[in-house]
């Protein structure tokens, strides 16, 4: 155990009987006037409660009020506001309050809290909870961030990609199992398809069909745009029991990729379709975001309809976790309409100076890497950085995905240009997307075709419950840069980092996730690491 953590595991607090009866009759450390109390008919805290953003010091609290998933002008609440009281509670010790606060439920914030607690202990372990009126939240459990300058250990998991209507959430349930410090959501949190969208497209019964029939018959073939339908999105999201208990035991850092908007949009692009209705969409999209994750919006300047969302959190002296967007500030993909993959012969376009991260969050990144006291320095974004080979067949010419790094060579190459360098910063990819298990290395390509050293790993992570990518060629078309890969199971990736190794465990979900009730079973066969002062993973 490492010396931040505290002396009881995730597992120890959530499970000690003790520790749970002792939870169970918290009642808030202060008093409300009963002419105050608002009354409920169930109660309000439908989607739980969350944790994430954390620092040394402090930690984000979020939960929504709600009474009716289908009203999403009031969720079926009476009052415009609502007040609600938070304390937070020393997890080895849950009697005690050591931060309590109010904070306001307003109806045009969709009901959600945001709460900054502060003045925390480094490295512990914290329970929460909500109230309002007589009702209270589910109980949460949280932790801070190392303290400055310790050598600590690290165990967290990162993953991407939820199609709610595909499969089940099993994967959420095995990392909410495996007692994580904390969870790195890396995009597609949400898939902006409606029902019947979903239905007609892929011609069966989906997975949850049965659970949702009078939802699905309603609604149009179309994709989510009005900011009621992005809300009623997230709030069928969290009402399932698996992403509500991940939320719930531990902190979660996300960024976004494109399905929390539309596929494959670049800043104010569309991929098809007009851009002014676009723009509207990726307005009520992005505020329904920050409405539902528990990101510290204070430290996340707004201008016009956009937020900053990348931003970098430290883990003592051991990781640096740079967290990037490449939605909002990217060029358009190159000759579109071309389809998904893109000749380079047939694209000039392909090599002009086109941005994936923008000019300014280039900037940050590299003075983030430049100044950065860690030994590991974790680049966490949405799509593929290894520039990888898109041949369908042997015989045609190579091509590149339209959306994934490869498609923009220019802000490839500034990318790798300080990984170059930083190399004694151990720079380390974990990344989405893609829907299937990855590991690869980074590696510049030159004019005359020849492959120079690696400058980084690259640890991608398979889908929680999107369709599956399968690539059985995979390996053998880029074995140049590709280690390990398997697109034929759903789950996340495990990290444990330490002072002697960044290693990362592919865990796949054994059961199929097409069975709502069946218990997954982790499989934990395929592990890979990189040393301190290498960049090649090797197979653990």
């Amino acid at each position: 155990m490492s010396k931040t953590s505290s002396r009881f595991s995730r597992r120890d607090i959530l499970s000690s009987a003790a520790t749970l009866a002792a939870a169970a009759v918290l009642a808030p450390p202060f008093s409300q006037p009963l002419e105050a109390r608002p009354r409920f008919a169930t109660n309000p805290f439908m989607f739980g409660v969350a944790s994430g953003d954390p620092l040394p010091d402090g930690v984000v609290l979020w939960t929504r009020l709600g009474a009716d998933l289908e009203d999403a002008e009031t969720w079926g609440l009476a009052e415009p506001s609502y007040k609600l009281w938070w304390a937070l509670y020393d997890a080895e010790a849950p009697g005690r309050a050591v931060a309590q606060g109010d904070a306001v439920a307003a109806r045009e914030k969709g009901y959600a809290v945001h709460v900054e607690a502060g003045g925390l202990q480094p490295g512990h372990r914290y329970t929460y909870r909500f109230w309002c009126g007589d009702e209270e939240s589910p109980l949460g459990l949280t932790k801070t961030a190392p303290p400055p300058g310790l050598d600590a250990k690290l165990r967290f998991g990162f993953c991407s990609c939820a199609e709610y209507e595909n499969e089940f959430f099993h994967a959420y349930r095995a990392m909410a199992e495996a007692d994580l410090d904390f969870a790195v959501h890396l995009g597609d949190y949400i898939y902006e398809s409606a029902y019947e969208h979903f239905r007609i497209k892929f011609g069966r019964p989906t997975a949850r069909r049965l659970r949702y029939d009078r939802y699905t018959d309603a609604m149009e073939p179309i994709r989510i745009a009005s900011l009621g339908q992005f809300r009623r999105r997230y709030a069928e999201y969290r009402m399932d029991a698996d992403l509500a208990e991940a939320h719930r035991v531990m902190p979660w850092i996300v960024t976004w990729d494109d399905h929390e908007v539309d596929n494959d949009y670049a800043a104010l692009t569309p991929l098809k379709g007009d851009a002014a209705e676009f723009a509207a969409k990726r307005k009520n999209g992005y505020q329904a975001y920050f409405e539902n994750m528990p990101i510290r919006l204070s430290a996340l300047p707004v201008v016009g309809d956009a937020r900053q969302l990348y931003r970098r959190f430290d883990f003592g002296k051991l990781l640096r976790l740079h967290v990037l967007d490449e939605r909002q500030y990217r060029d358009a993909q190159a000759c579109k309409p071309g389809g998904v993959l893109i000749d380079p012969a047939q694209c000039p376009d392909l090599a002009a100076e086109r941005h994936m991260l923008g000019a300014q969050q280039l900037d940050w990144l590299k003075d983030g890497l430049a100044n950065s006291p860690a030994l590991w320095n974790v680049l966490a974004q949405g799509i593929m950085f290894t520039p990888a080979d898109a041949r369908v067949k042997d015989e045609e010419p190579l091509k590149v995905w339209h959306d994934a790094w490869s498609a923009y060579p220019w802000a490839q190459g500034n990318v790798m240009s300080l990984l170059e360098q930083n190399g004694a910063k151990n720079p380390v990819f974990i990344t989405g997307d893609i829907h299937s298990h990855w590991v690869t290395k980074v590696r510049r390509r030159g004019a005359d075709g020849k492959w120079g050293p690696t400058l980084a790993p690259e640890f991608v992570g398979t889908a929680i419950s999107s369709g599956l990518n399968d690539r059985p060629d995979a390996e053998r078309r880029n074995d140049d840069v590709v280690v390990f890969h398997n697109g034929k199971r759903h789950g996340y990736c495990l990290v444990e980092a330490s002072a002697a190794e960044f290693k990362t465990t592919m865990v796949m979900m054994a059961k199929d996730a097409r069975e709502p009730e069946a218990k997954p079973i982790a499989d934990h066969s395929w592990a890979y690491k990189v040393e301190p002062g290498k960049r090649d993973p090797v197979r653990v």
